[in-house]
């Protein structure tokens, strides 16, 4: 999770002024925090000559995403999502284990860098149904799947090992 903050500590913010950020994230799960040490908000019902202010996140269009009542008291604690993280990659895993051609049609490759030991394929089909289980040692060399048996479609690919674990998504075309 990663820490999103606006304002920095001790920022004075002045009165009838509009502050705006732009924050350019990758996907993923994020917080932002508004604290206030006065514990009034943005607006405070007891204290008219304080006026009112407001805190929205929006879209670089000016769409309003999410508004913050004005009379929040001490903090705005607020916890989102950026784009689909469903599935989110981590890079490095590339770099260990190729998984070719994409698409396929005939013969699938399996390639490992630095891994060794046991590993286990299973290939599911879009609604889940296991199609293949190979497990295999991690040698030099490529381990080689046959998947001419497959049709035409988009598949599900998880690889284990002691190491790792990763899910792919396999075109075959026939």
């Amino acid at each position: 999770m990663y820490w999103v903050k606006l304002f920095s500590p001790g920022l004075r913010m002045s009165n009838d002024s509009i502050y705006v950020d732009t924050l350019d994230i990758e996907n993923g799960c994020y917080t932002i925090e508004l604290i206030d040490e006065e514990n009034m908000g943005l607006s405070y019902w007891a204290y008219p000559a304080q006026g009112s202010g407001y805190f929205r996140i929006c879209d670089l269009d000016g769409s309003v995403i999410k508004s913050f009542e004005p009379e929040f008291g001490r903090s705005i604690y607020y916890s989102f999502l950026q784009g689909d993280i469903s599935y989110v990659e981590k890079p490095y895993l590339d770099r260990l284990v190729k998984i070719f051609p994409n698409p396929a049609s005939d013969m699938l490759n399996v390639a490992f860098d630095q891994l060794s030991g046991e590993a286990e394929l299973r290939m599911y089909d879009i609604q889940g149904k296991l199609l293949i289980y190979d497990k295999f040692r991690i040698g030099e060399e490529e381990h080689k799947l046959d998947i001419s048996m497959l049709r035409s479609g988009l598949y599900l690919v998880n690889l284990n090992t002691d190491q790792l674990q990763i899910r792919k998504k396999l075109v075959v075309k026939q």
